[in-house]
C-alpha cells in the first residue's frame, strides 16, 4: 500500500481531504513516496500523523529522485533522512561535480559537495554524454549504507540549485541577503511550520516600494493559521515575528490569511514555499 506525490500537494489536497473524511480507514503498513520538491520535516510529520491517525500502524515515508533525463530508473531513499540509493547503478550513473572558472569541471571526491550530473551506461556507439541536474548534494558514497546495509552507490542532501530563485549553498540551503543580513530561508520555513498555530506559509523576499528595485529589502510571510481565520492571531504573528528575528537578524511582516487562498497564491498544485519577487535594477 503506497501513496506518491509532491509533498505539498499531497499534505496540503490530499491528506487534507483524507483527515476530513469519516469513512477512510487506512492499511496497516503504508509507504509514502515524496519527490519533486524540497521534503521539509514538519510536512512529512503531518502525513505521517494523519496515516496514524486513520488506522495505520507502520509509515515508512520517503523521499525519490528522478529527472526526465533519468528515463528508466531513479533514487531512493531507504529511510527518511538517509541516503538516495541509485537503484540501477550498471544502468544510471549519479557522480557529483564542481565547476571551474574556465568553465571546465571536474569530478569531486566522495566527501565533497557538488553539482549533481547523470551519465547513462547503457549506451553503445553513442557519445558519452552527462546531463547536468540543477541540483545539488552534500556528499556521496560507496559501499554499504550505514543506514540499512545495501551496498551499491547513495548521496545525500539533494536540494534544487535554482530553489525559491535564491542561491542554493552546497548544504542544500537557500540563503538570501536581506537587509545585509544572510538569511537562511528553508531552516526558516522549517522553524515556522514547527509553531503550533501554523497550517502552511510562503516566504517572500521583496521590496518596501516594489516599483523602486533600491529601497529597502522586506520580508514578507503569508500564514495560514488552524482554527477560524477571523480569530485573534495577534499573540501567532508576535510569536512568528520573533521566531524570525531570532533566526535572521530581520523582522518581517507577517500577513495572515485562508489557507485555500494562500495555496492559490502559492501557484496551486506547485506550491512555491519561497519566492523572491524583488524587482531587478534596468
Amino acid at each position: 500500500n503506497g501513496f506518491t506525490g509532491m509533498p505539498s500537494f499531497l499534505r496540503n489536497r490530499f491528506f487534507r481531504a483524507m483527515k476530513e473524511s469519516k469513512d477512510y480507514e487506512a492499511p496497516e503498513k503504508i509507504i509514502t513516496l515524496l519527490a519533486g520538491e524540497k521534503i521539509y520535516d514538519p510536512v512529512v510529520n503531518d502525513i505521517v500523523e494523519t496515516l496514524e491517525e486513520k488506522g495505520a500502524k507502520e509509515v515508512l515515508a520517503i523521499g525519490g529522485y528522478a529527472s526526465s533525463e533519468s528515463k528508466i530508473s531513479f533514487a531512493v531513499q531507504c529511510k527518511h533522512h538517509g541516503p538516495y540509493h541509485n537503484v540501477s547503478p550498471l544502468m544510471l550513473s549519479f557522480e557529483l561535480i564542481t565547476f571551474n572558472d574556465d568553465g571546465t569541471y571536474d569530478f569531486v571526491g566522495d566527501d565533497e559537495p557538488g553539482h549533481m550530473c547523470l551519465f547513462h551506461l547503457d549506451g553503445t556507439g553513442t557519445v558519452f554524454e552527462g546531463f547536468l541536474l540543477g541540483d545539488v548534494a552534500s556528499h556521496q558514497e560507496r559501499g554499504k549504507c550505514p543506514i540499512c546495509g545495501l551496498d551499491g552507490p547513495f548521496f545525500w542532501d539533494v536540494g534544487r540549485t535554482n530553489d525559491a530563485e535564491a542561491q542554493i549553498e552546497i548544504m542544500g540551503l537557500a540563503e538570501k541577503k536581506i537587509k545585509g543580513a544572510t538569511v537562511n530561508l528553508t531552516a526558516l520555513r522549517t522553524d515556522l511550520l514547527s509553531v503550533a498555530e501554523v497550517e502552511e506559509l510562503q516566504i517572500e523576499v521583496a521590496k518596501e516600494d516594489m516599483s523602486d528595485p533600491y529601497s529597502m529589502d522586506v520580508l514578507n510571510i503569508y500564514v495560514a493559521p488552524k482554527g477560524p481565520l477571523k480569530a485573534d492571531h495577534s499573540s501567532l504573528i508576535t510569536q512568528l515575528q520573533q521566531l524570525t528575528k531570532k533566526s535572521t537578524e530581520v523582522t518581517p511582516k507577517v500577513f495572515i490569511i485562508g489557507f485555500e487562498e494562500l495555496v492559490e497564491k502559492a501557484g496551486g498544485m506547485k506550491f512555491m514555499d519561497i519566492i523572491d519577487s524583488r524587482p531587478k535594477p534596468a
